[in-house]
């Protein structure tokens, strides 16, 4: 698969507390139980770091992104499946993968003058589940089958300004 990853300073830069978040699944070894589909504050730093990103790499012949599909599960399953051989440090912290589809043209990717930028029409962000912050980014052609690693819900954007 042809994705590129990137670390992000996407999100929205407020740091939030998640105490109270009650239900949901539980992951091995992740500590206090997280809801399948973020809530509250964390669903709200997601959606904003998401759709600020997806809208500033929207190729402008397009329609705004309105909507996402989200997952719960560890930042290095989520890294396996769009970027296979990516590792981080602690890859088995909680984190929410989130895919967006439309058209995209890598605008904030940083590549040489000399390179075309990289196209893509899907984006994928890792959020962390505890404060939604986005930690890694992707973009590529194909979506990637989200429901391999849970269960699947939707994760409205508002339109970015």
């Amino acid at each position: 698969m042809n994705s590129k990853r990137g670390r992000a300073a996407v999100a929205a830069g407020v740091a939030l507390a998640t105490a109270g978040i009650v239900g949901g699944i539980t992951l091995a070894s992740a500590g206090p139980e997280r809801p399948a589909s973020p809530q509250g504050e964390v669903r709200a730093t997601i959606a904003l770091g998401v759709a600020q990103s997806a809208h500033a790499n929207q190729d402008g012949n397009t329609e705004a992104v309105t909507s996402s599909e989200v997952v719960l599960t560890t930042q290095q399953a989520a890294l396996d499946l769009f970027a296979p051989g990516d590792t981080v440090p602690d890859g088995s912290a909680p984190s929410y993968l989130v895919q967006v589809q439309g058209s995209f043209v890598g605008y904030t990717v940083k590549h040489s003058s000399t390179e075309p930028l990289m196209t893509g029409r899907v984006m994928w962000f890792v959020a962390r589940a505890d404060t939604g912050l986005i930690t890694d980014w992707g973009m590529g052609q194909q979506p990637v089958a989200l429901g391999t690693l849970g269960e699947v819900s939707t994760l409205p954007l508002e339109p970015a300004a």
